[in-house]
Parts: structure tokens; sequence; C-alpha cells
């Protein structure tokens, strides 16, 4: 069987060590840019599209991003009157992050601090405004959980609170932080939520987005 050009592409930087996680970020990405991101960035009253770059599906510069700033994809905006020129305004980078719904029970958030290889994970790279954390489910091709927080203020929680916070390693070796997902809630660092296909919370305004509290 052919080896995923991906996979090796992103060796020792992200771990997809069996096919149906690099299935999952795929799926994942393609039903956040289906239902997810036009519904939170697309600018109010203007005639257009979102375009995106991603690393594991483009490569080239984005790859970079991926790989240096712990960048997954870069959302842009592209005006119909600038269409023909391939000219589009950046909007803001979001690091996704799926997960198996198996570890929705636990109810936190996982930041990579050390990969097995040595490699630094996203606590010591990441410059994505946005994290995009949820549970995937492949067969229903959904998230059964999923959180959009603010980079920024999740990692001054870790920094300078604590509350809800441990250090764990898995067993392949990779170190990460654990972060209790009602804490981060309490601190605001979560801005939008969707728990179920019909319950869905803004907790911050989102300038440029359609719908905000």
């Amino acid at each position: 069987m052919m080896t995923d050009r991906r996979v090796i592409q992103v060796e020792n930087f992200t771990d997809f060590n069996r096919d149906d996680e690099l299935e999952r970020s795929d799926k994942a990405h393609e039903a956040a840019k289906a239902d997810i991101y036009p519904a939170l960035f697309a600018p109010r009253q203007s005639y257009g599209c979102l375009v995106y770059s991603n690393g594991i599906q483009d490569g080239g510069e984005a790859l970079r991003e991926d790989r240096e700033l712990g960048i997954d994809t870069t959302i842009s905006w592209q005006s119909n009157k600038y269409a023909n020129q391939h000219l589009a305004t950046p909007i803001t980078t979001i690091q996704e992050r799926c997960r198996h719904p198996k570890f929705a029970r636990f109810s936190d958030l996982t930041i990579t601090v050390m990969n097995p290889t040595g490699h630094p994970g996203d606590w010591f790279k990441c410059k994505a405004e946005f994290y995009l954390y949820g549970y995937f489910d492949m067969d229903e091709n959904n998230f059964e959980q999923v959180y959009l927080v603010r980079k920024s203020a999740l990692f001054s929680h870790i920094l300078n609170n604590r509350r809800g916070v441990s250090m764990q390693r898995n067993t392949k070796g990779q170190s990460f932080l654990c972060v209790d997902i009602g804490n981060l809630r309490s601190t605001g660092a979560i801005v939008w939520e969707q728990c179920n296909s019909s319950i869905e919370r803004f907790f911050s305004s989102l300038d440029y987005g359609k719908r905000a509290v």
C-alpha cells in the first residue's frame, strides 16, 4: 500500500501514526470549512468568499507555517472585486486539533509540549490566533463538541492561573498539557462553542464575524 505523502511531509512534527488519525484531521478540516469558519469569520455584507491555506494539504509555505509557527490553517477573504487577480485579505490563523469522541469524557484541551523525537510542540511555537478544538465523529462526519479558543488567553491562563492545568506523557513519549474546559470557559478564553448540533454559544465578540454577543 502506498504511504500517504502527507505523513512523510509532517514526519517528526505531527504524529499521524495511524491512518484514521490523518483521515480524522482531514475530515474535521473540511467540516470546519463547510460549516464553522463561514459562520464565524465571513465578513458582514461583503461579496466574495473565504479562502484557505492548510499546511498538510497544500505543502509549501503553508507547511512551513505549520511546522515552525503551529499554524494549520490561514483564513483569508477574497472579494469578488479582486477574484480575477487572486488577491485575498488575511483574516485569521487557526491551530486545528481534533480528537476521537472517546476523549470527550475528559473535558480537557491538550497542547503538545515536546514530541517523542525531541521537536518542540505547540506550547513553544504556536503563533496561531485561535485554536479550533473538538471531538470529531468520522461515522457521522461532524464534531460532537467543538470550541474556538483564543490562543493568547489560553496561554495566559496556563502561565498565570494554572487552575485545572496538568502535565502528562503518553505511551509514545509525547509530553502535553491538559487544560480543563470548564476553567477555560470561566476565564473567557473560549469565544465560541457548539456542544451538539443545536446548542451554540458565543462568549466574546468576533469583530469580523456575522454574529456575536
